[in-house]
């Protein structure tokens, strides 16, 4: 058998819900790739020196500006296969609040606009995928 081994990435997502259980979402920028301009949480790779939690609050101050706090330490685990590519995100979602910061993303080249959106308002078809499972997991958990 003459199969390509999938690679697999394990980011850590920041959900990120205000008083109003608005969530905060980022736009990607990354030109060429197929999720340029698609809206997701802040979130990314866990470094080496990191537990997710710690990746999840440090990702969500430098793409959008918000210091957060966890408030589940339970995380939501979800699985995207990205069948072009053979690769598998293995995706660690935690709940925060924003706890200081304004919205900000121009500190980060890899995004090019971040805002608060009401989930009635969010067109799921303009974000990456898993968007819609983790709020819809967040509205069971949370009583949304």
């Amino acid at each position: 058998m003459n199969q390509k081994r999938w690679n697999v990435v394990v980011p850590a997502l920041a959900i990120i819900l205000n008083e109003n259980n608005d969530v905060l979402l980022i736009k990607r920028n990354d030109p060429g790739d197929r999720w340029h301009n698609k809206w997701e949480f802040p979130g990314g790779f866990i470094e080496n020196h990191e537990q997710p939690s710690e990746a999840a609050i440090r990702e969500a101050r430098e793409e959008s500006g918000i210091e957060i706090e966890i408030i589940r330490k339970s995380p939501i685990v979800m699985c995207q296969n990205d069948e072009e590519r053979k690769l598998k995100a293995i995706c660690i979602g935690y709940f925060a609040k924003p706890v200081g910061g304004t919205v900000n993303f121009e500190n980060d080249s890899g995004v090019n606009d971040a805002r608060w959106f009401a989930y009635k308002d969010i067109n799921f078809s303009d974000c990456l995928p898993l968007i819609k499972e983790f709020l819809d997991e967040a509205a069971i958990i949370n009583n949304l």
